[in-house]
């Protein structure tokens, strides 16, 4: 499966998107199912009783924070028009609420257990945060974990709570007036050899208009 890269000029929507496909590649869908918020009651009562161990990311807080000190900004050139584009840049803290969600027919409480280990493997240690730093995606940590028990429309529901996922992003937004194009400055002056010099600046153009001509024999 192919993992969604994070967007750094959509944020905000793009970190939910690329994290769930992050998540995708790393479960089996046969067995666990992905969504991106709190699952409601209603939706929980519809798939009653759970086929497949539910796991929820849902945004629970976020934190914006500028990138050093007077103007943050980033400049990016294109190499063709010569064209410069300035961005304003932002690091964005954002930690996820995440739960675990079974019945006895999705496996109970071993279903439960083997879901929060999985998380362990893709949130925490080196290999978790260079896999995500690839999508675009900074690990800052994985905590927490508390299993409860409680019923839904009469059915016995294993869960996992109390987990935070917290993560980094950096975003950037192109200014509007941040358009330049580059001046190339060219030298008049040829050297070739270190000795002989040619002037190369270019001549002026021709007068145009009436002008008499005078030929001396």
């Amino acid at each position: 499966m192919t993992t969604v890269a994070f967007d750094a000029e959509s944020w905000i929507v793009s970190l939910p998107r690329a994290l769930k496909s992050y998540a995708l590649s790393n479960l089996d869908s046969d067995i666990y199912e992905i969504v991106m918020e709190w699952p409601s009651t209603t939706d929980l009562g519809k798939m009653m009783p759970l086929s497949k161990t539910l796991i929820h990311f849902e945004i629970d807080s976020v934190t914006n924070m500028p990138i050093g000190f007077g103007e943050q900004k980033d400049v990016t050139v294109d190499p063709v028009s010569g064209i410069t584009t300035e961005f304003e840049c932002r690091r964005h803290d954002v930690n996820f609420d995440v739960g675990i969600w079974s019945s006895a027919r999705s496996g109970g409480t071993t279903a439960r257990l083997n879901a929060y280990q999985l998380l362990t493997e893709m949130f925490v240690g080196p290999s978790a945060y260079f896999a995500l730093k690839e999508i675009g995606i900074e690990l800052m940590g994985f905590t927490g974990f508390a299993c409860i028990r409680e019923e839904i429309d009469d059915i016995e529901v294993f869960r996992a709570m109390d987990m935070t996922l917290m993560l980094r992003v950096y975003s950037q937004k192109a200014l509007d007036d941040g358009k330049t194009i580059q001046t190339i400055i060219q030298d008049g002056v040829i050297t070739i050899d270190d000795e002989l010099l040619i002037d190369a600046t270019p001549l002026p153009r021709p007068l145009t208009g009436n002008i008499a001509a005078t030929s001396h024999l």
